[in-house]
C-alpha cells in the first residue's frame, strides 16, 4: 500500500514586526485531497463495523462502498469508517441530493458512496496508531477518564 498524505500548506507567520491584527493573522489552507481524487477517507483495521460503517476497497486502497451499521448477513469489510475526511467541492453535488436514510437521517456515507461509485477516486487512508470512535457521550466521558 502506497503513503497517500494529503497536500497541505504550511502555516504562515506574522514577521516579528508586525502587530496582531486581522489581517496578520496566521491563515492555514485546509487539506485537500491528492490530484485526480476527489476524496480522503480515514479507516481503521478490526474495528466491529456494526457500530459504524464498513469500508469496502480495491486493491489500490480506493473506496468502492461504504455501508452504514452493516445488520448481521449484510457484506461487511476489515475496514472500519473513522470519520475522518477531506472533500473536493464536487462533494456538495452528491449531498445536496441526499434523502432520508430508513434511521430518519441525512447520511454523509451515502454521499460518500455515490461519490465513488459515480467514477470519481475516493482514497482510503489507513489511520495508525490509538484511536476512538467518539460518536456516542459516553465514548467521550470514558475517554476523559483519569487512566
Amino acid at each position: 500500500m502506497s503513503s497517500i498524505s494529503p497536500a497541505t500548506s504550511p502555516p504562515r507567520t506574522p514577521s516579528s514586526s508586525a502587530t496582531a491584527t486581522s489581517s496578520s493573522i496566521p491563515s492555514t489552507t485546509p487539506a485537500s485531497p491528492p490530484p485526480h481524487h476527489e476524496a480522503l477517507v480515514s479507516v481503521k483495521r478490526n474495528e466491529d463495523v456494526s457500530k459504524g460503517g464498513a469500508v469496502f476497497v480495491n486493491d489500490r486502497f480506493e473506496l468502492t462502498d461504504l455501508r452504514e451499521k452493516p445488520q448481521p448477513g449484510e457484506p461487511t469489510s476489515p475496514w472500519y469508517n473513522a470519520g475522518i475526511y477531506t472533500f473536493r467541492p464536487s462533494i456538495f453535488d452528491f449531498t445536496s441530493r441526499l434523502e432520508r436514510s430508513p434511521r430518519g437521517e441525512y447520511e454523509l456515507t451515502d454521499a460518500i458512496r455515490a461519490l465513488a461509485q459515480s467514477g470519481k477516486t475516493v482514497q482510503a487512508l489507513e489511520l495508525e496508531g490509538e484511536w476512538a470512535d467518539v460518536r456516542d457521550p459516553e465514548v467521550l466521558a470514558q475517554l476523559n477518564q483519569p487512566r
